[in-house]
């Protein structure tokens, strides 16, 4: 990202010769994605914070550059109509069909789904215990 967008627009002048103003200005002319340009300014201010540490700038221009919004796609879940429509698909599955059944109408999140062990389900009261996250299952 420094080669590609940096050092050609910013890198021959001097470190302790660059403002916030200049570096504000590269960000604003670039032509990508909110997440790129964050990105980008991630690596920005790393050589200023070195900088300002090994005593080179008394000021760091770039701590002030904000990251732009990054806009998350909303959730696109299934209707029930769809829900249904794929568990008759899987109706002569029953290993995938009870699997996607649950996934569906358990209201569980995804990581928590991911994380579940036989050991979560409890057969004879027939419900299933959430207790810990991907992260965190052995």
């Amino acid at each position: 990202m420094l080669n590609s967008h940096v050092l050609p627009k910013i890198g021959d002048i001097p470190i302790d010769r660059i403002q916030y103003s200049t570096l504000a200005g590269l960000l604003a002319t670039l032509d990508c994605s909110a997440k790129t340009r964050n990105n980008i300014a991630t690596v920005i201010r790393q050589p200023f914070v070195l900088a300002l540490r090994d005593g080179r700038i008394k000021d760091n221009p770039a701590q002030h550059l904000s990251n732009a919004k990054v806009q998350k796609e909303p959730p696109d879940p299934f209707t029930l109509e769809e829900a249904e429509a794929i568990l008759g698909y899987l109706k002569n599955e029953p290993v995938f069909h009870n699997y996607f059944e649950l996934a569906f109408f358990s209201g569980m999140r995804t990581s928590e789904f991911i994380a579940l062990t036989w050991q979560d389900i409890d057969f004879q009261r027939q419900c299933v215990c959430v207790t810990k996250h991907p992260w965190l299952a052995s």
